[in-house]
């Protein structure tokens, strides 16, 4: 007779990973044997999600950029982007592309603070993933308006510019410019709320003569968007000026003099031509003193000028960038 036909066996087999997949051996009654039975188990490769947005804060309309890093992973799944917990529309399943990185432009969100997020779907080998909480801050826009006064003005003249800031908290400060540069003493001025409006100020007699562009430019807070004002075409006009003559014969000869004036002040150092007779013969000239008076001596020709027009002289001011020429004239008393 023969023997039974022998049994058969299989060695224990050992833990084997490989892309996800785990091969698990069923036991068997002796602990190094398996019974011939495995178990499969699927793992999927954990992955994390990186959020950042750009730019942040951002004002209310602008675009912004949310962006998810996804790691470890191929290349497949999908990302979506929540705002409050709610997709953000046009942000739902955005498929990874280059560099891992699945993105999304939106012009939607709410002003105020958005807590955002980004949730990978994972895939058949890779899991699924929540991002980190970005806050979105989306600032409320503002609209600033400037005016002056007043416009025009002459050389040294104070003008008063106000800029009225809407909608605002009274937060953030304004800076007024002349041709993009801060005039002097008018940065980061605060606001000050006037009649249910917050305005900024800036006084200064410091343009110069011609027309200067002045902005405003509001600097904005932690819940209000910057804004930069209308450009207001500030016209200045040189300094006016006035003489008053005066004449004198005496055993000399014939003394001319002229008081030059500036919005009502003595001009100092300043160039005074006296004429007379045909053509506007030069009789003399002289500089006006500490108190705006030229004085001199007409030369015998302009004295001769003088005596055959009745006395008549002429005194003028040729003015300078800033200042207005001015003329008057002049009667020689005793001729």
């Amino acid at each position: 007779s023969s023997g039974g036909g022998g049994g058969s066996s299989f060695p224990a087999a050992t833990f084997t990973t490989a892309g996800g997949i785990t091969v698990t051996p069923l036991a068997g009654l002796a602990t190094n044997r398996g019974n011939g039975s495995v178990v499969i188990t699927y793992v999927l490769i954990p992955t994390a999600t990186l959020l950042t947005s750009s730019p942040n804060p951002s004002d209310q309309g602008d675009s912004v950029t949310l962006t998810a890093t996804v790691s470890p992973t191929d290349g497949n799944g999908t990302v979506t982007f929540y705002d409050h917990f709610r997709p953000i529309r046009g942000c739902v399943d955005v498929p990874i592309t280059h560099v891992d990185q699945a993105s999304c432009d939106t012009s939607t969100l709410p002003t105020g603070t958005n807590p955002l997020t980004a949730v990978y779907s994972g895939d058949p080998l890779y899991g699924t993933s929540t991002s980190n909480t970005v806050d979105q801050v989306v600032l409320i826009n503002t609209t600033t308006t400037l005016t002056s006064r007043p416009n025009p003005s002459t050389y040294g003249e104070n003008v008063r510019f106000t800029a009225t800031v809407s909608p605002s908290d009274g937060g953030g400060t304004v800076t007024f410019k002349n041709s993009g540069v801060p005039i002097t003493g008018c940065s980061n001025l605060p606001l000050i709320r006037f009649f249910g409006s917050y305005q900024a100020t800036c006084n200064t007699s410091t343009l110069p003569v011609g027309t200067s562009p002045v902005t405003a430019v509001y600097s904005g807070d932690a819940a209000y968007a910057g804004s930069t004002s209308n450009t207001v075409e500030q016209v200045v006009n040189p300094d006016r000026t006035s003489l008053r003559t005066s004449g004198q014969l005496t055993g000399n000869g014939i003394i001319l003099s002229a008081q030059l004036t500036g919005d009502g002040m003595p001009f100092p150092g300043q160039l005074i031509t006296f004429t007379a007779g045909p053509g506007g013969f030069t009789v003399c000239t002289a500089t006006t003193n500490g108190n705006g008076v030229a004085t001199c001596q007409a030369n015998s020709q302009g004295a001769v000028y003088i005596a055959l027009n009745q006395g008549l002289y002429r005194a003028s001011y040729a003015g300078t960038t800033d200042d207005q020429s001015s003329t008057a004239v002049g009667v020689v008393n005793g001729l």
